[in-house]
């Protein structure tokens, strides 16, 4: 996904590590399905994250990788 669709800055605050996400937050999941063979191109990848719409963390909630 190369930083395009999900910000480096978001991923990078103090709560990085976390055991709850607020009840405030919302969630979304992007797919990335990398189609093409080269080396260069990104793997497929499928992100879901949170956002805390009180706060603005944002949260990786659950990623694969392929």
């Amino acid at each position: 996904m190369c930083g395009n669709v999900f910000p480096r800055e978001w991923f990078e605050h103090d709560q990085i590590y976390y055991d709850r996400i607020p009840d405030s937050a919302r969630k979304w999941s992007g797919v990335d399905l990398a189609i093409g063979l080269r080396e260069r191109n990104d793997k497929f990848a499928h992100v879901t994250i949170a956002r805390d719409v009180t706060t603005g963390i944002v949260y990786l909630v659950d990623y694969l990788v392929g």
